[in-house]
């Protein structure tokens, strides 16, 4: 019998994806703030020595960090843990903005998408009651 589809292993061409991705978003991050390898490393709390190699194997895609030291990257750079894991550009983008939004205007932006989700589902019941 098989594992269910949630507890099988990634398949490898995924991982592969997966690393390639966080490594590019890191890289962008790192960038944006104007930190160098090692200093993202220490700023994470990655030992001194070894901070510099450790970010330029996630930023190659060599290694994929845990979770928890995605986290420390992520509030070292002062971006939310997902945007590492965001695959295109515009849902990055959004990732920042809403991040760095106050509450106010992310309730203001939830409003307008959820506006605009009814719209949608408000067209699309049109076009099929005139299918009928």
């Amino acid at each position: 019998m098989s594992d269910p589809p949630l507890l099988r292993p990634p398949a490898a061409s995924a991982t592969r994806r997966v690393r390639s991705l966080f490594g590019t978003r890191l890289r962008q991050a790192r960038e944006m703030r104007g930190y160098s390898q090692g200093d993202l490393g220490a700023r994470a709390g990655i030992d001194e020595a070894s901070a510099s190699a450790r970010i330029s194997q996630y930023e190659t895609g060599k290694h994929l960090p845990h979770f928890d030291i995605a986290c420390r990257l992520a509030g070292a750079l002062e971006v939310p843990p997902a945007f590492f894991y965001s695959t295109d550009d515009e849902t990055a983008a959004l990732l920042l903005g809403w991040d760095a939004a106050e509450p106010a205007k992310r309730q203001i932006a939830l409003k307008l998408l959820k506006v605009d989700a009814n719209l949608e589902r408000m067209k699309t019941n049109t076009r099929r009651r005139r299918r009928r």
